[in-house]
């Protein structure tokens, strides 16, 4: 686009879109959501710091539990999760609720980006239901290395139900864990599953976008497309 400057981290958007597509090439249309999604990123980076302008945002068909799904599409997703229960944590209008719920599905979700990434398949990611300590070991069995806290924060939020309680339940118990623990508990899956993957700080994958073989239920080539 004329006039239009791209940060580094466009350039390794795109470049690791090309490198993804040129290993396994996808559907036409899963490309097009990524580019879609790459260009929400570098729109929202412009029109940031601007208080009068709001920044367009398009409606993006996100859908981690298609085949097609990559680790750096559902790590996208998860980090749009965590910001947005952040932002909610921070206005006193939002309560407790929106922001534990925001907060475990994107821990959900970065777990889901490791598991994906060793290879699982999406049925197996669905048969875990919502249960983040089942996912926590799951990952780990697949090598993933969490701290021991996660694993105690894992068992008691399972425990608890709190992942659905926070959908449905306005009183808080004494038990309940906080809502500052809960995004440091999802920040530091976060900051695992970027060191195990080898991304930088933003997600981009500095190396292979895959730990080792595709799962055997990714599209191993683009079908032939309907004129």
């Amino acid at each position: 686009m004329v006039g239009m400057r791209y940060s580094p981290h466009d350039c390794r958007l795109a470049l690791t879109t090309v490198l993804e597509f040129q290993r396994s090439p996808m559907k036409i249309s899963q490309l097009q959501t990524t580019v879609e999604l790459v260009k929400r990123n570098n729109t929202s980076r412009c029109c940031r710091g601007s208080p009068h302008e709001a920044p367009a945002r398009k409606r993006v068909t996100m859908i981690p539990e298609s085949a097609g799904a990559t680790p750096y599409g559902i790590f996208l997703l998860a980090d749009d999760y965590l910001s947005a229960a952040k932002l909610a944590f921070r206005d006193p209008r939002i309560g407790t609720g929106p922001v534990r719920l925001m907060t475990y599905h994107a821990a959900e979700l970065f777990l889901k980006t490791y598991m994906r990434s060793a290879g699982e398949t999406i049925d197996a990611l669905r048969a875990l239901g919502h249960d983040l300590e089942k996912m926590v070991v799951r990952a780990k069995s697949l090598g993933l290395k969490l701290p021991a806290q996660i694993f105690a924060q894992s068992r008691k939020l399972s425990a608890n139900n709190d992942y659905v309680r926070a959908r449905y339940v306005v009183t808080r118990e004494r038990t309940d864990v906080s809502d500052e623990s809960v995004l440091r508990y999802c920040q530091t899956i976060r900051s695992s599953v970027i060191e195990a993957l080898n991304m930088d700080e933003l997600g981009v994958p500095q190396g292979a976008p895959w730990l080792g073989a595709l799962p055997t239920d990714y599209p191993k080539q683009a079908p032939t497309e309907s004129p």
